[in-house]
């Protein structure tokens, strides 16, 4: 009984002492469940609310930008030109098929200035005009909208950034949501024969669907979970939607999507450590918020990573155009009335294009990248840099003190450049041109600066490239009159009086005997004057008539060569020529017009054709050579290639620069160099023409080294058609055979 009895009172002293404990714990645990709980749908909301603000902000930028990349190719002279022309192949390249591999455009369609459909591309191919049916019914009206701001010429919103009117919406096509955007076709330059009635333009539509890669997108980019397109909104508390509504107001369906809810996967972890471990409630609650701000930092860097990667080059990770604009912004507003002239750079990559064809884009990319890396390097932590565009860099600076300081500082830097780059475990040698301006900080705007920094390095780029210049006002006219070149070599083509073929005639050794000649090309403006081809060659390149200039050329020496039927006609070629596909069959083609045969041609090729990459080059010489034709390397030992190259292509000729001729009447190792060359050449039986002979010295020596035949000044200047005729004919009466 009293066992009993000690039994009972052991209970109760245990549970007088226990429960109060045991409720205390418990109303301690729960407690913190509740915190745990209102602290974890805080965070899930806070989450929510800015996964919904990142989609509904990844939802405008595609409709805004779709617009911003069409007016790459829709305020273009050659658009209007092509399209008036009815050239539908350059259309399906540039307005189609380039606007879907670079800008990832499902299609694009473009209608006549009376609505009539004229091009469409779709599924990765051009389909017939009538394939813009299926986009009538949402494209119609926009297009009707466009063509009443046109007539009303209409200039709200447009900026430098937004240069025409554009009208977009939203709109179900086949079933997926899609956003269509319409833009007129219009001049860039302002020509007066490339003007449109207003509201009456070609007019550019162009169609990206939302769903699909744009979701992808949207969960790489913003860590948008599982996310689809729905006609109706997310059911129940699992899964969270937005509306996708077209400018009037109609839902056309909702992005859903799984929210990402950090506060409830580490509650649902929590409870088992609170269960456990209820007695060390504190150090819970101390673990737990401190996993808590863990997740919160994660999110908060994951947010900050959305937010530079908006403002940065993926490439390069410096910052954008539009974040270097908004950082000049900012310096300009915070510079004091005595603050020292501020400084804009901008920096191009010469001749990128050709690091692309030769060695491939992924190369291109790694070279863009190491160059961000040492201008990065170069510059002080003050000064503000970015990847402007493709292979343009900008460098903004404060504190420089005159323009003497800025030179220094462009030699400095080109000077840290001039050294290779290693790209792909190959060093690439690469040259640059800068251009300047110099200005105080509190007179002139950043537009303007700009606007100057962009002159200055267009005219380092069209005097010569590899250099920098500072801007001066004078450069404004000297780009005007570029364009006006442009313009009159356009017409001098047409009129076909004012380019003329001159031919430089190709000796023998001994310098007695005409063996060949090289079609070159003289340019007699009816008011300048002879154009040296130095500078207007470069110009046909950059605006797209060198291959059109080169056909001219080859009918009229073709028309001239039937006068000399012993002799080998030299043509140039450039590695774009060669590889546009069917070059070997139109130059066949057009000698056989005029009678002649491949044999007494000979097709010069640079060193670039030499190491294309892409094979194209390789097959068109190929082709050339089956066909009959000569091939001779122009400028030899002066670029990249090699012997492997000489044995893989099979040239007939090389021409020795004349750079290297130069140095045979030097104290250098010219002469060696030069003979070497020629033994090289006559050890892989390839025949051998010096260029660039400027004296007697130079002649014999040559000669002696047994350089087969000989090119310069020294032995005859480019003559004109009928001066050849009389060199020719002279040369036949002293009984010399041709």
């Amino acid at each position: 009984m009293q066992s009993e009895t000690r039994a009972l009172s052991a209970r109760v002293f245990f549970l007088n002492r226990s429960l109060p404990a045991l409720l205390i714990i418990a109303a301690i645990g729960i407690a913190a469940q509740l915190i745990l709980q209102i602290a974890a749908s805080e965070s899930d909301r806070v989450a929510l609310d800015r996964q919904t603000h990142l989609f509904t902000m990844a939802v405008g930028d595609i409709r805004a930008s779709i617009a911003h990349d069409q007016e790459s190719v829709t305020v273009w002279d050659d658009s209007v030109t092509n399209l008036r022309k009815g050239d539908l192949d350059w259309v399906d390249i540039n307005l189609g098929s380039w606007m879907h591999s670079y800008f990832g455009h499902d299609a694009a369609f473009v209608l006549s200035p009376d609505d009539t459909p004229l091009y469409a591309f779709d599924d990765e191919a051009r389909q017939p005009p009538e394939d813009y049916d299926r986009i009538a019914a949402c494209a119609d009206p926009l297009v009707a909208g466009l063509h009443e701001k046109q007539r009303e010429q209409d200039s709200d919103g447009l900026s430098d950034r937004i240069l025409t009117q554009g009208a977009s919406d939203f709109c179900i096509v086949t079933g997926r949501p899609a956003v269509i955007s319409a833009k007129p076709v219009v001049t860039d330059s302002g020509k007066e024969e490339l003007e449109q009635e207003p509201g009456r333009e070609y007019t550019h539509i162009a169609l990206r669907f939302v769903d699909g890669d744009f979701l992808t997108m949207a969960s790489q980019r913003y860590m948008i979970l599982e996310p689809r397109f729905s006609p109706t909104a997310a059911q129940g508390s699992g899964e969270a939607s937005i509306a996708l509504q077209t400018a009037s107001g109609n839902t056309l369906g909702y992005f859903v999507w799984r929210p990402w809810r950090p506060g409830h996967a580490i509650l649902d972890r929590m409870t088992l450590v609170l269960a456990a471990l209820t007695a060390l409630i504190a150090m819970v609650v101390e673990a737990f918020l401190y996993i808590l701000s863990r997740r919160l930092v994660s999110q908060q860097r994951a947010e900050a990573r959305a937010r530079h990667l908006a403002s940065h080059d993926l490439l390069t990770g410096l910052p954008n155009r539009l974040q270097f604009q908004k950082a000049i912004d900012s310096r300009l507003a915070d510079t004091g009335h005595d603050q020292a002239p501020l400084c804009l750079l901008y920096l191009d990559i010469d001749r990128f294009k050709q690091v692309n064809e030769i060695y491939g884009h992924l190369a291109g990319d790694s070279l863009i990248s190491a160059v961000g890396a040492r201008l990065g390097a170069l510059v002080r932590d003050t000064d503000i840099i970015a990847r402007i565009a493709g292979n343009q860099f900008g460098l903004f600076m404060s504190g420089v003190a005159d323009e003497n300081e800025a030179e220094c500082f462009c030699n400095r830097l080109f000077d840290a450049l001039r050294a290779p780059f290693l790209v792909e475990d190959e060093p690439i040698t690469v040259t640059f041109s800068a251009g300047f301006t110099l200005t105080p900080a509190t007179e002139v705007t950043r537009e303007e600066i700009e606007r100057q920094a962009e002159i200055a390095l267009d005219y380092a780029k069209t005097t010569g490239r590899n250099r920098h210049v500072g801007f001066k006002p004078q450069q404004d006219e000297h780009l005007r009159e570029r364009r006006q070149l442009e313009a009159e070599l356009r017409l001098a083509l047409a009129a076909e009086d004012q380019l003329v073929p001159h031919y430089q005639p190709v000796f023998n050794a001994a310098g007695d005997r005409i063996t060949g000649m090289e079609v070159l090309l003289r340019w007699f403006h009816p008011q300048r004057g002879p154009v040296s081809p130095a500078f207007f060659i470069p110009i046909a390149e950059q605006c797209g008539l060198i291959e059109e200039i080169d056909a001219y050329v080859l009918r009229r020496a073709c028309a001239a060569a039937r006068q000399w039927p012993d002799l080998i006609i030299s043509v140039n070629a450039s590695a774009v020529e060669l590889r546009r596909a069917g070059y070997a069959d139109r130059t066949a083609a057009t000698l056989a017009e005029y009678g002649l045969s491949p044999r007494n041609f000979e097709i010069e090729v640079t060193e670039t054709a030499m190491i294309d990459r892409t094979g194209e080059c390789n097959r068109t010489i190929r082709t050339l050579r089956d066909l009959g034709f000569g091939i001779a390397l122009d400028d030899f030992g002066t670029g990249f290639s090699s012997l492997g190259h000489l044995q893989q292509f099979k040239v007939d000729r090389i021409k020795i620069d004349r750079s290297f001729i130069m140095g045979l009447d030097r104290p250098t190792n010219g002469r060696a160099i030069v003979s070497a060359l020629i033994q090289l050449a006559q050890a892989m039986n390839i025949r051998t023409t010096a260029e660039g002979v400027e004296t007697a010295g130079q002649q014999t020596l040559l000669a002696e080294m047994g350089c087969d035949s000989l090119q310069g000044y020294y032995l005859s200047r480019p003559l004109s058609e009928a001066q050849m005729l009389e060199r020719i004919a002279r040369q036949q009466n002293f009984g010399l055979a041709v």
